[in-house]
Formats: structure tokens, sequence, C-alpha cells
């Protein structure tokens, strides 16, 4: 297995929209432990809700589904967030999001949770944004 640990990205800023989607992840997994079985489901992907296509991006499957995404989304999302800005960021985070679990519907359609299709459309695009 190959991890990232970092990028040839110098920060400029600070990647605002990064840290909140990071805390967020990590909110949502600690919360979902208190909350009810009716609430998780609406976060679970399942159907083609506005809530389940959001919200399983922020609800894990475990410790080390929730540390593997948030150090990948760390590395590949602080150097996009640095090219792209922090709005433009949190936007294409929850798109590429979206339309993973769009996908996932269309060609599986079992219940999902985890920020993989969202992470991985932003490591998609730090080649894209980062070639000089």
């Amino acid at each position: 297995m190959i991890i990232a640990y970092s990028t040839e990205v110098m920060l400029k800023r600070w990647p605002i929209s990064n840290i909140v989607l990071i805390l967020l992840c990590v909110a949502v997994v600690f919360a979902a432990a208190g909350l009810s079985e009716d609430v998780i489901d609406v976060l679970v992907l399942n159907d083609w809700s506005l809530g389940s296509l959001i919200g399983y991006q922020f609800l894990h499957g475990g410790f080390l589904h929730l540390v593997f995404n948030m150090l990948y989304l760390w590395v590949f999302g602080n150097a996009v967030c640095e090219r792209i800005g922090n709005v433009a960021h949190g936007l294409v985070f929850i798109a590429t999001g979206v339309l993973a679990g769009v996908v996932h519907n269309i060609f599986d359609g079992t219940p999902a949770v985890g920020a993989s299709g969202a992470i991985n459309g932003i490591i998609g695009l730090y080649p894209a944004l980062t070639h000089e």
C-alpha cells in the first residue's frame, strides 16, 4: 500500500474549507454513536435523496476508514484548496461526492458510506492543477 504524506505545493493561505471538511467528517462519525437509527438511515447512501447523496460523504464505516480518508483529504485537499480557493474546494468536494454517489447508485445500489468518492475527485484534480 502506498501512503501519501506530502505534496510539492507550497501553502500560502490556510486551507480553511479542507480543515472544516475534515472536522465535519470526524464530528459526524463521533456524533453517529448518539444518533438515532432513523437519522443515520438518512445519512447512508441508499436512495436518490439529496440528504443521502450528501450525508454519506461524512459518515464512515470505522476508525481506519475515517483515518485513511482524512489523511488523503489532508494531503491532496490542502494542495487543491491552495490552487482553487476555499469556496471552490468545498463545492468541488461536495459535487464530486454527489457524482460518486450517483454512479454508485446506478452501478451498485447497495448502501454506502464514506468520503472516498469526493476525495478521489480531489485527488483527480491534483495532477491537473499542479502540472507545470
